[in-house]
């Protein structure tokens, strides 16, 4: 296996939507991590989080749709963007990236569409975007193993 750059891997749009796609998953991991309550905020973190919300006048819906939809939703399209490169593996990913898009359009539309009630479409974008995000950060982690020298 060679390590050179072929294409469009070594441009630096492709590494800018590889290293954009991994924020956004541990992002996504960090806010699931929150939302199911296996981190909890420190006391000053969460008072500043408080504060910024009031004053930016945002609404909790607001918030959580971009947590729960907006992060996702892009996510998934830094994954496609990625797949634009046309590396078989990515395009693999591309396909993961799929279900996140087609949850996170339905949450959308439930948002905007349906009636208010429970709504569980933006806790079921946030699931299947870590699942999203586990696979993404997995890809970076074989990405690495299988070629050192493209990360320097």
């Amino acid at each position: 296996m060679t390590s050179e750059k072929t294409g469009r891997e070594g441009s630096t749009w492709y590494r800018s939507s590889c290293y954009g796609s991994y924020v956004l998953a541990i992002c996504i991991l960090i806010v699931a991590a929150l939302v199911v309550g296996l981190l909890d905020p420190p006391p000053a973190v969460a008072t500043a989080v408080r504060v910024l919300i009031t004053e930016l006048t945002l609404n909790n819906q607001a918030v959580t749709t971009v947590l729960f939809v907006g992060l996702p939703l892009v996510l998934a399209g830094t994954v496609y963007l990625r797949a634009v490169s046309v590396r078989t593996p990515t395009i693999i990913l591309a396909a993961f990236a799929t279900p996140c898009l087609l949850v996170a359009g339905w949450a959308t539309y439930s948002r905007v569409a349906t009636t208010p009630g429970v709504a569980w479409s933006g806790v079921l974008t946030l699931a299947v975007g870590t699942l999203l995000a586990v696979i993404v950060l997995t890809d970076a982690v074989l990405e690495r193993l299988a070629a050192p020298s493209r990360w320097h």
